[in-house]
């Protein structure tokens, strides 16, 4: 075998908009690229499907058409189809009717199944978290396809593969996470946790459009697949001009042996492409793991307050009250008609944000001196880990 064979492949296909014809076909190309259906299923196999899903906006979740597409191919090879998600709040039918997958789920006959009952299962040399409780409808699945959204991430820098896979907790335990690992290392290290034990047989982006951190909706015109999720959210990365090292599941993932993440190792086939494919994608580097590893607890808030982007709450609200209902903290209450944000409270997990039906939950940058001084010390602890990682 070449080395050139023993590379992980992912494939990065030009579609420049949700034409349900184009996405078919790019889609299929993808599939094709990496063995065809029939290497990944035999007819009367049970697929379940995992996109992206909340009830915000339909920019940020996975699009229907690239579902559609998905279980379209599958369903052609004869698989049972079957969807799920884990909104934080809202059921699961309320937010697939909400985004329009409910519509595909009933053109294709795919059944959606909430979870509900669900099973201990035990990570292998965890670094955080022993435990997860997932659906017990997993064990009964022959392909898990993972359907994530291209997107920037407050806390994570970028949301992807592996961490679109937290999705299978269920809203309440989400919350749980988000407080019992407050930074970024800890809880990167979850979602690799979790990814170690549900690793999906084969990742389909959608990065057709993503948001970026500003909130906005950019062209993005790929879809991207594979069988490793790290390497597909490195290539993603990349292809917005995210630098794939500032993303503790893609380097943290690497030193795990969950995935791989150097260019010498990933072959990317389907279409040229120079990257990055676009130079706008804005994206937030919330360092509040690096500041509170070199400094001692007793600047440790003092930094908090300063380094990390403080959500807040606009004049889009509604008074619906769901961030309340979210909030782990109990760090928001609803006074005098206004909703507030005691920050003494707030562990920074953007829970609010991202559930927010009015889209009134925006973040506030950080102290701009600090942001400098973040900067320097990301660097220098990317620089550091990877002096370390050459040494062992």
């Amino acid at each position: 075998m070449t080395k050139e064979n023993t590379k992980v492949k992912v494939t990065a296909i030009r579609c420049n908009n949700y034409d349900k014809s184009e996405v078919y076909k790019t889609v299929k190309k993808n599939i094709d690229f990496l063995g065809g259906v029939k290497s990944f299923i035999s007819k009367g196999d049970k697929v379940l499907l995992k996109p992206n899903m909340f009830r915000t906006s339909r920019e940020g979740t996975t699009n229907p058409v690239v579902i559609h597409a998905v279980a379209k191919i599958f369903k052609e090879e004869g698989a049972k189809l079957y969807l799920t998600d884990s909104p934080m709040t809202h059921s699961l039918k309320d937010v697939a009717d909400f985004n329009g997958v409910a519509e595909v789920c009933n053109e294709l006959d795919i059944e959606m199944l909430p979870i509900r009952a669900v099973k201990a299962t035990t990570v292998n040399n965890p670094k955080c978290s022993e435990v997860f409780f997932l659906p017990q409808f997993l064990d009964d699945m022959d392909l898990i396809v993972n359907i994530p959204k291209i997107k920037s991430h407050p806390l994570t820098v970028f949301s992807g593969s592996v961490k679109n896979l937290f999705g299978l907790n269920t809203g309440t335990t989400k919350s749980q996470f988000h407080l019992r690992f407050k930074k970024k290392y800890d809880f990167c290290q979850m979602l690799l946790d979790l990814y170690s034990i549900v690793q999906p047989g084969l990742t389909i982006m959608d990065a057709i459009e993503g948001v970026d951190s500003t909130g906005q909706v950019k062209k993005v015109g790929l879809l991207l697949a594979s069988k490793d999720s790290i390497a597909l959210d490195v290539t993603a990365c990349n292809a917005v001009g995210i630098p794939y090292n500032l993303v503790l599941t893609n380097t943290l993932g690497e030193e795990r042996d969950l995935g791989v993440t150097s260019k010498e190792e990933i072959q990317i086939t389907g279409d040229f492409l120079n990257f990055p494919v676009i130079d706008n994608f804005e994206y937030e580097i919330n360092d509040r793991e690096a500041i509170s590893t070199m400094t001692i607890s007793l600047f440790d808030s003092f930094f908090l307050k300063n380094s990390i982007g403080k959500p807040y709450v606009t004049n889009k609200c509604k008074l619906c009250g769901e961030c309340i209902k979210i909030c782990p903290k109990n760090a928001i209450t609803l006074t005098n008609k206004k909703t507030k944000i005691d920050y003494s409270k707030c562990i920074r997990c953007y829970c609010c944000q991202e559930i927010c039906p009015n889209n009134a939950i925006a973040i506030r940058e950080p102290n701009y001196l600090f942001r400098i001084l973040t900067s320097i010390l990301q660097r220098e602890i990317i620089r550091l880990r990877s002096f370390e990682s050459k040494k062992n």
